[in-house]
């Protein structure tokens, strides 16, 4: 009865079950079906006290409707990344001139007063050029095929150093000393370049939004397969309502609202990254000018 299409996989699927002597879930059609339904099958195998199979148990469920909204809702997502990224692009192409010219002219006038509107222009310029970048990072990381390639077994302390490096001058500017206690014995699976951007991120945060003089403490530790790591700083701090929403697309604390240095997205790429990596990630702050503590988790390296 089973759709010409679906009958191989399905059978495969049933037949690993018995020999395996365990469960089974497959998805599929109906040969000649006018309606084009599709159905969910769960199983699990039985035996007897010889342990031969004998018998099949489990459910079958009519899922069309969930099917074709699933389908209408990737299909959707789909077209939002292709638009994010087709007017990122095309908003690269008027900004490269502009970013090269703006400094250039301002180095050519001497009237204080083209100079500070000039200067207005560099800093809305690379407001922008810095937010297309961002969404653009956003919409890749949403529309990757394969969440889990590029992943290997990666030091995670060096990962941490790569990214203290790349932050040097505004952690100098600002005078923030960065302690991490991270054991080079500890591992991570995951992509070394998308690591090095979320300790990137985090640490941009966590310097931007401290006092100078100050700290921020970088900690992991791992237990049962899982690696958590803890990024704390004594900075601003976060209200329960801003908790709420610190990890959504855009969104900025009350102290950032207005900053052009803040695209509101870097703890939303933070996010995206953890969670393509089958981690989880959460705020925490006791409240305004109390710090704010990001956790997050990753999955511990193998012995490769």
């Amino acid at each position: 009865m089973i759709h010409a299409e679906d009958r191989q996989q399905a059978r495969e699927t049933v037949m690993e079950a018995i020999r395996s002597r365990g469960s089974y879930e497959i998805k599929y059609r109906l040969e000649g079906d006018a309606c084009n339904r599709v159905f969910l099958s769960r199983g699990k195998v039985l035996h007897d006290k010889s342990g031969e199979p004998v018998k099949l148990v489990g459910t079958i469920q009519d899922i069309t409707h969930k099917h074709r909204r699933d389908q209408f809702r990737e299909g959707l997502l789909k077209q939002k990344d292709l638009f994010v990224s087709r007017l990122g692009h095309d908003l690269k192409t008027p900004l490269t001139p502009l970013v090269a010219l703006l400094p250039l002219i301002r180095s050519r006038t001497d009237e204080l007063r083209q100079q500070e509107l000039l200067d207005i222009c560099i800093r809305n310029v690379n407001h922008i050029k810095d937010l297309v970048a961002k969404t653009l990072q956003l919409a890749r990381l949403t529309s990757s095929a394969d969440v889990t390639s590029g992943r290997f077994n990666v030091q995670l302390s060096a990962a941490v150093d790569a990214a203290i490096a790349d932050m040097a001058e505004i952690i100098n500017d600002r005078r923030i000393i960065i302690e991490h206690s991270i054991p080079q014995g500890v591992t991570v699976r995951g992509n070394r370049a998308e690591l090095e951007e979320l300790f990137a991120q985090l640490l941009n945060n966590a310097v931007k939004f401290s006092p100078i003089d100050s700290r921020v403490t970088i900690e992991a530790a791992s237990a049962d397969g899982t690696v958590t790591v803890i990024v704390r700083d004594n900075g601003i701090g976060l209200s329960k309502e801003e908790l709420h929403h610190i990890f959504d697309d855009f969104f900025k604390a009350d102290s950032a609202r207005h900053a052009l240095d803040s695209s509101g997205l870097g703890l939303t790429i933070c996010r995206r990254i953890v969670e393509n990596h089958g981690g989880r990630i959460s705020a925490n702050s006791p409240g305004k000018d109390a710090g704010t503590t990001i956790s997050f988790t990753l999955e511990a390296g193998g012995s490769e």
